[in-house]
């Protein structure tokens, strides 16, 4: 936990580039190759290498920091935390939690609403391998998982809102005339997370396969979470379950209805939250 993101990304990158990839930080085919790494460990050389588990950290961070703003014209991505530790990213999140949860005052108007799970898995099996154009896609950007996921939210009810102080967070996607407004938390995975822990019926951890396919239903979303740092990297669609057999959909990697025990998510590196919207 104190190595630094930098000498994190110097052993990822000198691995790469002793494999013949030239990948780049920043380049679309690193974002790619981390988020896949993270989902499925395509790649099997990768986890002989040493400190695997905090490259994975890394991987996390990274996609994490593709979709957030820029502060006053200076982006946030992973160069900006070079040289923060494991450690400094840990008490960033669990800093980011303690607000979100322990701030009753903190809530969006938007919180109640009648959730229509049909409407959401509808739209989620419709739109899973074709993208709806009517909003705009974030693959090269983190990754588009989560702007589907909110655009589920949005079909079966979910209104846009804000919470309060001391967070912040707004939840929104509209078209504007200079193009399409996507606010944080309806495009980043952590953000998207913490906006709905304030403001979903219900969100519950679970640190096992057997727990999220007893918890979860049609129209659930799964949050993918890294145990080591605590972020937040994925988002899912429940759109199916027979017994306690799940099947998920989602953007990045693209998938309908795919059932989740062959997925293959490591519960030895990540958590799942159950984030149930109403």
């Amino acid at each position: 936990m104190n190595m630094t993101i930098g000498e994190i990304e110097n052993r990822l990158l000198g691995y790469l580039h002793s494999t013949g990839r030239d990948y780049s930080v920043g380049s679309e085919e690193l974002s790619s190759y981390l988020l896949n790494q993270l989902l499925s460990e395509n790649d099997e050389n990768l986890k002989t290498v040493d400190q695997y588990d905090n490259i994975l950290a890394y991987a996390a961070e990274y996609i994490y920091r593709e979709s957030l703003p820029s502060i006053n014209g200076k982006q946030q991505d992973i160069t900006t935390v070079s040289s923060w530790t494991l450690n400094d990213i840990r008490d960033e999140v669990r800093t980011m939690e303690e607000e979100a949860t322990s701030q009753p005052m903190a809530r969006a108007a938007s919180r109640s609403f009648t959730y229509d799970r049909v409407k959401a898995v509808n739209y989620a099996l419709k739109y899973a391998k074709n993208y709806n154009k009517s909003y705009v896609s974030f693959s090269g950007s983190g990754g588009d998982c989560t702007n589907f996921a909110s655009q589920v939210l949005r079909a079966g009810g979910a209104k846009d809102g804000k919470t309060g102080y001391p967070t912040n967070y707004d939840w929104s996607y509209s078209q504007t005339s200079t193009g399409a407004k996507a606010s944080v938390a309806w495009i980043n995975a952590n953000t998207f997370r913490l906006y709905w822990q304030m403001n979903a019926k219900s969100v519950t951890k679970h640190t096992t396969n057997g727990g999220v396919s007893k918890k979860a239903v049609k129209g659930d979303i799964l949050s993918y979470v890294l145990k080591k740092t605590g972020r937040s990297w994925h988002s899912a669609i429940v759109t199916g379950k027979t017994g306690n057999v799940l099947y998920v959909s989602q953007h990045s990697s693209d998938r309908k209805n795919d059932n989740w025990d062959k997925i293959g998510i490591s519960f030895k590196e990540n958590d799942v939250y159950v984030i149930k919207p109403g």
